[in-house]
This record gives C-alpha cells, sequence and structure tokens, in this order.
C-alpha cells in the first residue's frame, strides 16, 4: 500500500520531502511525491475571497491514481466548506483523498511551518483510514480550531487512535 502526497501549487521539495518523512513515519507506509497543476477556479466563491473545498474533493476523487490506496492534494487556496469560517483540510472519510490548504499554515518560522503541514497531512489521512477526531489534544486526530490547537499537537497518533489505525490495515 502506497500514499501519494500531490502538491497541486508547486510547493518547494523541501517541504514536500519533510511531510513525506512525517506521513512514513506516522503511517510506516511507502510515501510518494507528485505534482500536478490544476485549476480550481470552478470552486472559488467570490463573496468569501475563498475556495470551496468539497467540489474540489468531488473533482479530485475522479482524477485516476489506480496504483494509490490514499492520495492528499496539497493547496495554498483558502479553503473553507459552510459553516466554517476556514478549514485546514477536508478528506472523504474511509475513501482515497484528502486535501490540505497551506494557506493559514504560513508562518515566518520554516520549521514550523513545515511541522504544521505534515500535522495536516496525517490529520487528512487518518480520516482517510476512517479515523474521527480525538479528543486527546495532543493526538494528530484531534479537531483543529486554529493554529493553536494546530501547534500543540503532535504529528503522531495517540495510542487509542494508532490502535484503531492498525486495525485499518488489517480489514
Amino acid at each position: 500500500m502506497r500514499i501519494k502526497l500531490n502538491d497541486i501549487d508547486n510547493h518547494n521539495m523541501e517541504l514536500l520531502e519533510f511531510i513525506k518523512e512525517k506521513v512514513e513515519e506516522n503511517f510506516k507506509l511507502g510515501c510518494i511525491i507528485g505534482r500536478l497543476n490544476l485549476n480550481l477556479d470552478f470552486a472559488y466563491i467570490e463573496e468569501r475571497n475563498q475556495y470551496f473545498s468539497t467540489p474540489i474533493l468531488n473533482y479530485l476523487s475522479k482524477i485516476e491514481n489506480h496504483d494509490i490506496k490514499k492520495i492528499i492534494w496539497i493547496t495554498e487556496k483558502d479553503l473553507f466548506v459552510p459553516g466554517l469560517n476556514f478549514i485546514f483540510g477536508q478528506a472523504e472519510i474511509g475513501g482515497k483523498n484528502g486535501i490540505i490548504s497551506t494557506f493559514r499554515l504560513k508562518c515566518k518560522e520554516k520549521r514550523l511551518y513545515y511541522e504544521r503541514c505534515a500535522k495536516e497531512v496525517n490529520h487528512e489521512l487518518g480520516h482517510t483510514f476512517g479515523l474521527s477526531h480525538c479528543k486527546d489534544p495532543k493526538c494528530v486526530m484531534f479537531f483543529s480550531n486554529s493554529l493553536i490547537d494546530t501547534d500543540f499537537k503532535s504529528y503522531r497518533f495517540c495510542a487509542d487512535c494508532q490502535k484503531k489505525y492498525e486495525r485499518t490495515l488489517s480489514e
């Protein structure tokens, strides 16, 4: 089983390699990096100056990747879903695809920015493996309502989520 990080907006390779390392460390699966420039303007909502992530995720799920089990798409676009001001990412629960936005994760400190991106990728990947949000604020599956939450949590699963994840691999 392989995981793919598909960069949509030409992020630097150093960031993508950092994320790849944290994905492989947490999921104990091989991970590859791809690049695919896509125009996401079909999901742009002018009144919000943001991109509606659900139609994007639906579109991305139609792109063929037969040899890949799970895909996380990485964009710089500011994403939202109705009812929330913004989201860091979204995924198909128990599905194949997830997307994260680096838009609100950026900061002057490169290492912190990279860590935020890796945490959000691992969080959305967890959802593709069927994991739900966790109550442990240190667990990567904890819901990040703000950057404070993201910065506080780990890029790894807590013990309970680790067990749930391992069960999904044997199913």
